[in-house]
């Protein structure tokens, strides 16, 4: 069953979670029961839902009025199965975000019609772009504040044209809504005959989910458990798909192993695909550990101890040259330094700058050369996006998050 999943991002108070909430409540996807919970809890404000508590779940997001943590929710909307994801909008909360958006095939970039380009919008345009996020949707919200004006949607929508081509992401549909009265969401508005384009249910159908099975395969293992006088390998396929039979290689040691049984707990199964969390039995036992990454032999990554990468710096504390950090890439673990920061990003304003400082602060997007202590096993982001995606910590703490562009002696 294919599944889109699609992110919702945008300023804070931009009306993300109205959005969600309604999309979801006018679906179908929030039982009756629900609805009138919401309806209580919304006594006392013009008896009007707030749709937005359907997402905010927690009580410290009711009282805040703010998302804090990510909310996901499955949806059936036109014959289609879709994965909601409603991110934070707050800066504060931009590790979330990005945790997020990273799990999307699709954003909705959501914008208030009355404020217009936020900082945070700068900021979450910015981040879909080096996420490489490629179908997006922009939702100009809360048209009712200025009347349903024509013009100033326009020209609103001239300037998130120029802000999407400049970070280069393919805007399919820029729709004028009201989340808080339903407009041009799953029907077309009567307030905006104007408007002649998709509904928002109409944008929706035409996201495609990422089909997994056509790329190159590529399996992380977790862990190696001894089993009936043989060994099971604890296994996720990120890529690809594995059968029983099939001859792999492993890195970093490259070593060609064949897979004489695919273990689905408690049976065995003939093969699995991208998503699948599996265990593996080899002909050669005791030979697997926790970091080893399996391939097939006609398409390998890339094993190198350097790295071209685009990070995003996610810590108050500014980075530094000098600093050790820790890179974690899957279930690949290696300490590391930033060799060199080529170029920076502010993510708010999207000023850039080749930068002799080397310095990069919160929410800076950097260019990077990254040394490994050991080699790591990848590939480039665009190729695919599980085997060129990591963080980077700090004694533990999440600082970074990064998506890989090359290899040092390709740059």
């Amino acid at each position: 069953m294919s599944v889109t999943k699609i992110a919702f991002v945008g300023h804070i108070d931009h009306g993300k979670s109205t959005l969600c909430g309604r999309l979801l409540a006018e679906s179908g996807a929030v039982p009756p029961d629900k609805l009138e919970d919401l309806r209580q809890a919304c006594k006392g404000k013009n008896n009007v839902i707030d749709y937005a508590f359907c997402m905010d779940a927690f009580c410290e997001e009711r009282e805040r009025l703010m998302t804090i943590d990510i909310t996901q929710i499955p949806v059936r909307i036109a014959g289609k199965n879709y994965l909601v994801i409603d991110t934070p909008g707050h800066a504060e909360f931009i590790r979330n975000m990005i945790t997020g958006a990273c799990q999307a095939d699709a954003a909705i970039l959501v914008v208030d019609a009355a404020e217009g380009i936020a900082g945070q919008t700068r900021r979450h345009a910015a981040i879909l772009s080096f996420l490489g996020i490629n179908q997006c949707i922009v939702a100009i919200n809360k048209m009712d504040r200025i009347g349903y004006n024509e013009r100033h949607f326009y020209g609103l929508k001239h300037n998130v044209e120029e802000l999407t081509a400049s970070l280069e992401i393919a805007t399919l549909h820029i729709i004028p809504v009201s989340a808080m009265h339903g407009e041009n969401l799953m029907h077309r508005s009567k307030a905006m005959p104007w408007y002649i384009g998709h509904t928002l249910v109409e944008a929706l159908t035409g996201l495609r989910a990422v089909e997994e099975s056509f790329k190159d395969l590529r399996m992380a293992i977790q862990a190696v458990y001894p089993s009936d006088h043989r060994d099971i390998a604890a296994a996720r396929v990120e890529a690809g798909c594995v059968h029983q039979g099939m001859k792999v290689l492993v890195e970093p040691n490259h070593v060609e192993l064949c897979l004489s049984d695919i273990i689905k707990y408690p049976h065995s199964v003939k093969s699995a695909k991208s998503g699948d969390c599996i265990g593996l039995v080899t002909d050669r036992d005791s030979f697997l550990r926790r970091g080893h990454i399996l391939f097939n032999p006609d398409s390998p990554p890339h094993v190198t101890n350097h790295i071209w990468a685009n990070i995003i710096w996610l810590s108050e504390a500014p980075f530094k040259p000098g600093m050790s950090l820790t890179l974690k890439l899957l279930t690949q673990e290696s300490g590391c330094c930033i060799a060199q920061v080529k170029q920076r990003m502010d993510s708010s304003t999207l000023e850039d700058e080749a930068t002799e400082e080397q310095i990069l602060c919160l929410s800076d997007i950097g260019h990077v050369l990254i040394t490994t202590d050991k080699k790591l096993v990848w590939d480039a982001f665009k190729h695919i996006p599980e085997m060129g995606r990591f963080v980077l910590e700090l004694e533990g703490r999440l600082v970074g998050a990064g998506t890989i562009l090359g290899s040092f002696t390709t740059d």
